[in-house]
């Protein structure tokens, strides 16, 4: 888990500095908040996390264009 998480944030540092929109989904993505240890998915507009918890909610806050990423469970 640890490595994944590592892997998440140096990912998220290679991406452009362009509004793009980003929606990870289908993963265990932890957000260090007691209240919701861990998210279905993660939004993120341009350099900055947009929301975090479930993926229908992100969905509909996504923009059309945001590429949506499958993490496939991991």
């Amino acid at each position: 888990m640890k490595r994944f998480v590592l892997a998440l944030s140096l990912g998220l540092l290679s991406l452009p500095a362009a509004a793009e929109q980003w929606l990870l989904h289908n993963g265990r993505i932890a957000t260090l908040d007691s209240a919701l240890p861990f998210a279905q998915a993660i939004l993120i507009d341009g350099d900055q996390i947009a929301g975090v918890g479930d993926v229908l909610s992100l969905r509909a806050q996504a923009g059309p264009q945001a590429r949506v990423i499958d993490l496939g469970g991991r």
